[in-house]
């Protein structure tokens, strides 16, 4: 395994812009989950709480990479797992194009999400060696989301009008291969004790477990609401296109909060604007499951974008700050998987039993969970890495 020439990384160098091409490669099926979910349910006539399931074994083989990362994120050679991880996700689509059995779909749901998760797990690790986390978690997901959104509206506005979910899955493919091949810039690995000797550190796993158990919830929230997106526009009686121009800002607007949050740095800690985010996020799920106009339902869903993107990298940077090590950041995509996975199945039992607003009352009590995680840690004096 190759040991990187200098660590912390500066937060532009080649190994993270390869870091953040495998990050937005490994969201690009998060991104269209919502497209995916209507388009499974009116294709093959399943409940709320079947497609929503669909979401769930994408992100069960999301946290399955992380939690095994423990063991073959330190043995083999990272170049050699995105080569492979994208010959598994052209596996994937091709098969999930063409079979139509609940199960096998599910199974190839959760091949890409065991792929794309693994994209996640090196990306951070990279970001979590760079000179500030904070600021490289923040470009990474502004970046990201930004190119998200314009590759969701170009495929809701014309692929998917014409081609439907074939075309949808060939043009993701496409991205994949090309993101894999610029994500070939990332190290073939960072030896743990390189960023600091393990012997000096300490790492103080209760406070790190909490803050894990807020990504859990909070991942928990985004995604009971996120994956039944469409489904909540629509109920509503709005138009689907004007609906997927909505979900492909929130994805604009995730990128630009953000940068706001990278602007804002440590300036004022990180639980003041962490709270912040979680009162607007909080406001948005209520309006989510209040939806009574378009003007509603584009202001609740670009601001669950806005808080999302604001509040992340203040998350992901406390774990990092707590884990000077470096060995349990690999951890993150796990909690968000896991709390993921559990969103859309949480979302739909809520939208089979109250109707599409009901997701907003999960996503809000999840919230409410995560709150309370990140407001047991003094995060204002987790110290951060120049």
């Amino acid at each position: 395994m190759a040991i990187p020439r200098t660590l912390p990384y500066p937060v532009f160098s080649s190994p993270t812009v390869g870091a953040m091409a495998l990050y937005t490669a490994g969201g690009l099926f998060w991104a269209f989950l919502p497209f995916f979910v209507g388009l499974q349910t009116d294709k093959s006539s399943l409940t709320a709480t079947q497609a929503g399931l669909f979401g769930s074994a994408y992100l069960a083989g999301f946290t399955l990479a992380s939690v095994s990362a423990l063991w073959w994120a330190v043995r083999f050679n990272w170049k050699v797992c995105v080569v492979a991880g994208v010959a598994l996700i052209i596996a994937g689509f091709f098969t999930l194009g063409s079979i139509s059995e609940f199960s096998g779909n599910a199974l190839c749901c959760l091949v890409i999400g065991l792929a794309m998760g693994s994209f996640w797990v090196i990306a951070y690790r990279v970001f979590a060696a760079s000179r500030n986390p904070d600021r490289s978690f923040g470009l990474a997901i502004a970046t990201a989301y930004s190119l998200l959104a314009l590759i969701t509206f170009v495929i809701a506005r014309y692929v998917l009008p014409v081609s439907g979910l074939l075309g949808m899955m060939a043009v993701v493919t496409l991205l994949v291969i090309g993101l894999g091949a610029v994500g070939l810039r990332v190290p073939g690995g960072i030896v743990q004790g390189t960023r600091v000797a393990d012997a000096a550190v300490r790492v103080p796993v209760a406070p790190v477990l909490t803050a894990l158990v807020g990504i859990f919830f909070f991942g928990l929230a985004f995604a009971a609401i996120w994956t039944f997106g469409e489904r909540i526009g629509v109920s509503a009686g709005l138009d689907k296109r004007a609906v997927g121009v909505v979900l492909s800002s929130n994805l604009l607007v995730t990128g630009a909060g953000s940068l706001l949050s990278t602007a804002l740095g440590n300036r004022y800690g990180r639980f003041a604007p962490l709270a912040l985010s979680y009162i607007v996020l909080a406001l948005c799920m209520i309006a989510a499951a209040h939806i009574s106009s378009f003007a509603v339902f584009a202001l609740a869903i670009g601001g669950l974008g806005l808080g999302v993107g604001f509040s992340m990298p203040y998350q992901l940077a406390t774990v990092s700050s707590l884990d000077s090590s470096g060995r349990f950041v690999i951890l993150i995509t796990a909690a968000q998987g896991l709390g993921t996975a559990f969103g859309p199945f949480a979302g739909g039992i809520a939208v089979d039993h109250t109707g599409a607003p009901g997701a907003g009352w999960v996503g809000l009590a999840a919230l409410i969970a995560s709150f309370v995680a990140f407001g047991a840690l003094r995060i204002t004096s987790i110290p951060t890495r120049d």
